[in-house]
């Protein structure tokens, strides 16, 4: 599975328990609205411990 390292441009809370997060999309990435993938944080902490993240 290919991994990508991206910057978060911005961050806006939707509701108390949603949070939108606009990236910068990898050169060639390409995705479905929809579309699933795991996510982590690029610490030492939390690089292994991936969530879920939907694309819209």
């Amino acid at each position: 599975m290919e991994e990508h390292t991206i910057k978060i441009i911005s961050t806006d809370d939707l509701t108390h328990d949603v949070k939108r997060y606009r990236v910068e999309k990898p050169s060639g990435y390409t995705f479905v609205p929809g579309q699933a993938t795991d996510l982590s944080i690029n610490t030492p902490q939390l690089k292994n411990k991936k969530r879920p993240f939907t694309f819209t």
